[in-house]
């Protein structure tokens, strides 16, 4: 595993080890986002289906992030602040949506 499939915060990313599997950059992306959604499928059984929608192309964007940047450092602020914002705008915990 080379550098830029590492974290470089201490433990290598799904995608790292999706590429090692033999994955090009455009799967591992496409496979991390579908996990990635699937763990906010609750937004569905709630009524909030654009939610999730925005949740995969969300988890889209980072992982090419990650690709492009060999880190998830990036990633892991940027989905801080989508959360904050969430939690701006729609009020309440993210955990009650």
């Amino acid at each position: 595993m080379g550098k830029r499939d590492n974290l470089q915060i201490g433990r290598p990313s799904l995608i790292g080890y999706l590429r090692e599997l033999g994955l090009n950059d455009g799967w591992s992306v496409l496979v991390q986002a579908v996990l990635f959604a699937s763990g906010h499928l609750r937004y569905v059984g709630s009524g909030r289906q654009g939610l999730l929608m925005m949740v995969f192309v969300w988890a889209l964007i980072w992982g090419w992030q990650r690709i492009r940047h060999g880190t998830i450092v990036g990633t892991i602020l940027n989905h801080a602040l989508v959360n904050a914002t969430v939690f701006l705008f729609i009020g309440g915990a993210v955990t009650s949506l």
